[in-house]
């Protein structure tokens, strides 16, 4: 909700905008998406945003005119997103200091008390129509059966202990001719997790894995530089 992490969900963002404007987002299952094509038809096109987060990127669908909703595991993200999004109108008002822990890598002791003020966008800037929530629990197990016309991940398939789970998954809640719009690295997050069993696969397999799932890859950028 600062400058940079508005600026680090511009990838999914923009995937979307593009398949809302008629361009086609990266990844199909087969067709396009019903009703995306103009604002008018947006309310009607349900985008399921899981790994979420502080919810930005929900808000920035749900701010385009979709139906969007958030799904995050982690109860302190569910907090954060809770205050920022219902606490207070406005922008600028809540100051924070993100790398107030951090001790590595500082140039000067002023670097790691620098403030940031957040949100950098009105929180409840949202259409009066607008459809935005967000639900609390497990990707894997709360989701089931084809409900959703897109899915956008950002940064999110990396935390899968078993990606495959991940992608199956994606494809088993799109409608026919729904879209997958991803974005962000494979930086696996059990790799050194000695006790929790995971496989870490190159970009390679991955995306043969994604097409023998029943995907249709539409479209790719990569590489593709990315602030973190």
């Amino acid at each position: 909700w600062g400058g940079l992490g508005g600026r680090g969900a511009c990838g999914a963002r923009a995937g979307l905008r593009a398949g809302a404007d008629g361009a086609g987002p990266p990844l199909s299952r087969g067709g396009a998406v019903g009703g995306a094509r103009g604002a008018d038809g947006r309310a009607a096109v349900r985008v399921c945003v899981p790994g979420a987060g502080l919810a930005r990127l929900v808000f920035e669908v749900a701010r385009l005119g979709f139906e969007a909703q958030g799904n995050e595991w982690s109860v302190h993200m569910l907090l954060a997103s809770h205050v920022v999004l219902n606490s207070q109108p406005g922008t600028l008002h809540t100051p924070v200091y993100p790398w107030a822990h951090i001790f590595t890598n500082n140039y000067a002791s002023a670097d790691q008390l620098q403030r940031c003020l957040i949100p950098d966008t009105d929180p409840y800037d949202l259409p009066e129509t607008a459809k935005f929530s967000m639900a609390a629990g497990d990707f894997l197990e709360i989701y089931s059966g084809p409900e959703w016309d897109c899915v956008a991940t950002c940064f999110f398939i990396d935390t899968a202990r078993i990606v495959i789970d991940y992608i199956e998954k994606i494809y088993e809640i799109l409608r026919p001719g729904g879209h997958w719009i991803n974005f962000g690295p494979l930086l696996y997050h059990f790799d050194d997790n000695m006790e929790a069993p995971s496989i870490e696969l190159p970009f390679d397999q991955v995306r043969a894995i994604i097409v023998a799932a029943g995907f249709e890859i539409l479209a790719e950028d990569y590489p593709r530089p990315c602030g973190y």
